[in-house]
């Protein structure tokens, strides 16, 4: 409440039932006297998350510092070995099993509620864990002494304490393992609490990109009605385009907000808390409203979320308004029931049953009521950050179908952690008649633009130049007369070449008028900073004569004499720049033989998508059947057909439920990203065969299969393209010695 009447959030806790003794109470209020001082017990203090802009997230970090020097400090995280992690650790290193074998049996170990069980409990509780387990028990043995040990640290990703005194007085430090050097606490979450305060401060791109739009736009979204509004919620009915809406566009998510459509935030709230581990299993009886009818009193409170118990308000509501607790004993009934204390749960089921002696309540109530809260605990959810977080979608879609140009300008801006994220915005580009221009040496800005109604890519997300760089590149942003000159502004901004280089392969110089082909633009540049200052001065000099073709130029050079007979360039100096010259002029050879592809990768590695060829077209020449992946989506079930994809992650071999082999591949290209999955044992074994290793991210494949759905291929067939790009000579030498090796 004191939040929203400060502005910091718009959501109105009243009116969506936001209670706050969820965070503040007397009964949470435990207190100790230490040395005759009272103190609050810190865990259990009031706390509210707190999401900012991610880009802006430093500035609260560092008033904090300044506001408390010295009594500031980030937490750390110990990760330990549980569940399938530690049977998987186990197995290899005891019995050296298989890979095969080990996921296999992992996969055993059950996800209750969305949370993968531990190997004692899976032990008891799954037959065929059981029977494994009897048959491998040095390795369950050992796993058992193994759990819970800590097996590696990190940092809190939002977390920051705050003391009263010193922190160095509270609490062991140490400095974070990251490039930052910040003081970490040694100690973790639960000690932290009890001697300091904690504050989670999460930065959220989300925020970033609201604010960019609203920068570039008159709404303001306090004006904004998100409860009903048509843009949001008829958009999201059947939502095909969902990136950069707020936590729907993961996949699982996107399917539960499709199957649900929302037509008001409190639904739209109700999609979040569905869509996490637990909840979703309850997804249909919520679509459907097919969810169990308890009694006309628990119904009355569970009618709003379609008769499932989806937050942990709902309880406390129940606990109030049919037992006659108080909310705040409502919230403690909450907490002690959800930790499951056997002690405590004896006490408040005793006060339960006082409460239905004194209401007249009957015991199928009390029953039902028992059962709603230990069946719900483990997913119930917290309604005020669902709402909040509802919230934040609503203005995402708000924005995005409103001011799409803006919105997409935001996204590139700030949601390009992977150069990979560019290819999935781009892939929405055109369900809002909007166009990515290609980077461009002087239409460019440092970020993206908007350009009449487009978008120009931004100088500043080429890979390979960064904040560090990007001066020297806006001090080489010019007009060249001709090649030498624009070589020689190079050499006046201080560019290396390798940022030099990857400004040419990424298209930046394709306008200007003396360009040739990028991998020999890349080739002259490679010899011009091989060259003394006197050699570049006399190519200059000369250069009009062959065209300002270095290579010819130099050769020229080389043939002259000064007045006195000297040589310009001695045959030892010659032979110097030659040395030198001999390993580019070998990665060239190889590029320049493969141009159309040579572009499309260093595009697709720079820039995160390519602009001058789709990936079907380098193909579809040798085999007119191919199709897209756009393609693919309009063939009829069960069809076959030959496509070509990149593939996005490292391509894996697994295990069913029913033990059934299987590869898994990530297919994408231009227009979608589909799954392939490959079954029969005879393509496995011919495929593992002919690879040694499997594809990886990034390789160009060949498939043939049968259309399962608009999102799944089953390969017969998938075959890796074999010609290859390089970016440095060691890929040629190391290939050279594997060719060696295959004859010896």
């Amino acid at each position: 409440m004191v939040f929203h009447l400060l502005g910091i959030t718009l959501v109105d806790p009243i009116k969506y039932n936001l209670y706050f003794q969820r965070f503040v109470s007397e009964a949470r209020a435990e207190s100790k006297i230490i040395n005759g001082k009272v103190y609050i017990k810190g865990s259990l203090a009031p706390d509210v998350d707190i999401d900012i802009e991610k880009a802006r997230r430093h500035e609260v970090v560092d008033f904090l510092k300044n506001e408390y020097n010295g009594r500031v400090c980030k937490i750390s995280t110990r990760g330990s070995f549980k569940g399938r992690i530690l049977i998987k650790e186990c197995g290899k290193a005891i019995d050296n099993l298989s890979e095969t074998e080990i996921i296999s049996i992992s996969s055993k170990i059950p996800i209750v509620h969305g949370v993968v069980q531990e190997i004692d409990s899976a032990y008891e509780n799954d037959e065929e864990f059981k029977l494994w387990c009897d048959t491998h028990p040095e390795v369950y043995n050992i796993a058992l002494k193994l759990k819970d040990l800590i097996r590696n640290k990190s940092t809190h990703a939002s977390g920051y304490v705050v003391s009263k005194h010193l922190i160095e007085n509270y609490l062991p430090l140490e400095l974070s393992p990251n490039e930052d050097n910040e003081l970490v606490s040694s100690y973790e979450m639960e000690d932290i609490a009890e001697l300091t305060i904690k504050l989670d401060l999460l930065g959220l791109k989300c925020c970033s990109v609201i604010n960019e739009v609203l920068n570039n736009i008159d709404d303001k979204l306090e004006d904004l009605n998100i409860d009903s509004n048509p843009i949001i919620y008829n958009n999201l009915q059947d939502l095909k385009t969902s990136k950069g809406i707020f936590q729907i566009e993961a996949e699982t998510n996107l399917r539960v907000c499709n199957k649900v459509k929302p037509q008001n935030l409190s639904e739209l709230s109700d999609v979040i808390a569905l869509a996490r581990p637990g909840a979703i299993a309850f997804v249909n009886d919520y679509a459907a409203c097919t969810a169990t009818s308890y009694t006309p009193e628990l119904d009355n409170i569970l009618s709003e979320t379609r008769n499932l118990c989806l937050y942990q308000e709902q309880i406390i509501f129940m606990a109030s308004q049919i037992f006659g607790f108080s909310l705040s004993d409502g919230e403690q009934l909450r907490r002690c029931l959800a930790k499951k204390k056997k002690e405590e749960v004896e006490l408040w089921l005793g006060k339960i049953e006082e409460k239905c002696k004194e209401k007249n309540i009957a015991n199928n109530v009390k029953d039902l009521f028992l059962k709603i809260v230990e069946d719900s605990s483990s997913y119930s959810f917290n309604k005020s950050h669902s709402v909040s977080y509802a919230s934040l979608t609503a203005f995402t879609t708000y924005l995005k179908f409103k001011y799409p140009l803006q919105f997409f300008l935001g996204l590139f801006k700030h949601d390009q952690e992977k150069i990979e994220d560019i290819m999935t915005i781009i892939r929405e580009l055109p369900h809002f008649n909007i166009e990515l221009l290609p980077p461009h040496l002087l239409k460019s800005n440092k970020d993206f633009s908007i350009e009449g109604n487009n978008i120009r890519y931004g100088l500043n997300s080429i890979k390979g130049i960064n904040e560090k760089t990007i001066d020297q590149v806006l001090d080489f942003k010019s007009d060249y007369l001709n090649k030498f000159e624009l070589f020689e502004g190079i050499d006046n901004s201080k560019l290396n070449v390798r940022v030099a280089s990857a400004l040419i392969q990424s298209g930046c110089l394709d306008n200007i008028d003396y360009f040739e082909n990028r991998p020999k633009l890349t080739l002259e540049l490679q010899l011009w900073k091989i060259l003394l200052v006197k050699e570049k001065a006399l190519s200059l000099q000369y250069g009009s004569k062959f065209d300002y073709d270095l290579i010819k130029t130099i050769k020229y050079i080389s043939s002259l004499k000064n007045e006195k007979g000297k040589e310009y360039i001695s045959e030892r100096r010659l032979n110097t720049i030659r040395k030198k010259y001999v390993t580019h002029h070998e990665i060239y050879k190889r590029n320049s033989s493969y141009l159309s592809l040579a572009n499309f990768f260093y595009e697709k590695t720079l820039l995160g998508y390519s602009f001058s060829h789709k990936l079907i077209d380098l193909f579809k020449k040798n085999d007119p059947d191919l199709i897209n992946l756009e393609q693919f989506t309009d063939e009829p079930e069960n069809s076959y057909v030959r496509l070509v994809a990149t593939l996005d992650e490292d391509s894996l071999e697994s295990k069913s439920r029913k033990n059934q082999r299987y590869l898994k591949f990530s297919l994408s290209d231009e227009s979608k990203k589909v799954t392939g999955l490959m079954f029969r044992e005879e393509n496995i074994n011919e495929f593992k065969a002919k690879h040694l290793t499997m594809p990886k991210s990034g390789a160009i494949v060949y498939c043939k299969g049968r259309k399962k759905d608009n999102d799944t291929i089953f390969l017969d067939k998938c075959i890796e393209y074999t010609k290859k790009i390089y970016t440095n000579y060691s890929q040629i030498e190391k290939e050279q010695k594997k060719e060696i090796l295959k004859n010896i």
